[in-house]
């Protein structure tokens, strides 16, 4: 930011519905993910009564605030871990799955969360209740038996969840796995502010209308804002990260490229022709032209914009 570097986008953070919550440290400021493949395997959202208030394959943000409104209070069922770390105003549910849904999400990787004591594992519903705080048994039966009435039925249920990945298992399995979880802070929308070449943008004047690229310096990943709008979607960090790093490194590389001869009148180069106006930056194409008698009539033919030329 020493440099100028202009940000956009900040106001926009993404709250993950699921993260783990581990006991024997409930309020660390760090959690283990729970991923949405738990619950698009069929995992079901019950709150302290046992009830589902969400269809759990709702994006994001919904299934975030179904559970800030309809959760309990983890300062409540944590009484005795409870801290300063915003304990009361933490939210929970539990994660309940049936071991057909674990073995389609992955034994191994269920497993391995497990181990970290971030999942239990019961024989029966009563079983569970039994250990578990903060669960209605009369209302986790309930659930479950409307819930796989709703998938036979093959109707929308009454969050409109009309997909219900082994739902039948739920009401008759070997073993349920249940998880206590809480929404976490996972992404930020927001970041500098690139061109489409990656190159990081600064304000040109005090007035912040126009955008100018600050030399040498790029930009890929998180880092950057403005590739995703107020939300993002599942999977397409690959965009900043795989696609943008990409043109990141190849911008980068073009300009740190061992020292050049200079330019000789009637010697052929390759070069970059890039249009530049006084409000934006549009990319670069690739031509070839005779340097730097033909710079003129090139950018005569291309653009009505005086040009910039790099050597590359």
């Amino acid at each position: 930011m020493e440099f100028g570097a202009a940000a956009r986008d900040l106001e926009h953070v993404q709250v993950h519905p699921t993260s783990f919550v581990n006991k024997s440290d409930p309020f660390a400021t760090t959690n283990f993910l729970a991923p949405e493949s738990l619950r698009g395997t069929g995992g079901i959202l019950v709150n302290g009564e046992g009830r589902r208030f969400v269809n759990e394959l709702a994006p994001r943000d919904v299934v975030t605030n179904a559970i800030l409104k309809n959760g309990f209070s983890l300062g409540t069922l944590l009484a005795e871990a409870k801290n300063d770390q915003g304990a009361e105003d933490r939210k929970g549910a539990w994660l309940v799955l049936s071991s057909e849904m674990v073995d389609s999400f992955g034994a191994a990787s269920a497993g391995f969360y497990a181990s970290k004591g971030l999942f239990s594992r019961f024989g029966s519903v009563h079983e569970a209740v039994k250990e578990l705080e903060e669960l209605s048994l009369e209302g986790l039966e309930q659930t479950i038996e409307e819930y796989v009435f709703s998938w036979k039925s093959g109707n929308p249920d009454t969050f409109g969840k009309d997909y219900y990945p082994s739902a039948g298992t739920l009401k008759d399995t070997a073993e349920y796995w249940i998880a206590l979880i809480t929404p976490a802070l996972h992404y930020s929308m927001g970041g500098l502010r690139i061109s489409p070449s990656a190159e990081i943008l600064r304000k040109n004047g005090e007035s912040g209308s126009s955008f100018s690229a600050i030399p040498g310096l790029f930009g890929a990943g998180e880092v950057t804002g403005g590739m995703h709008g107020a939300n993002r979607l599942a999977g397409n960090s690959l965009l900043e990260c795989v696609v943008m790093g990409r043109i990141a490194g190849e911008r980068a590389s073009s300009v740190s490229l061992k020292q050049l001869p200079p330019l000789v009148i009637n010697q052929w180069t390759e070069s970059r022709v890039r249009s530049m106006d006084s409000n934006n930056y549009h990319g670069y194409q690739t031509t070839y032209l005779e340097l730097p008698s033909a710079l003129h009539e090139v950018s005569q033919h291309f653009y009505a914009e005086p040009l910039s030329c790099l050597r590359c």
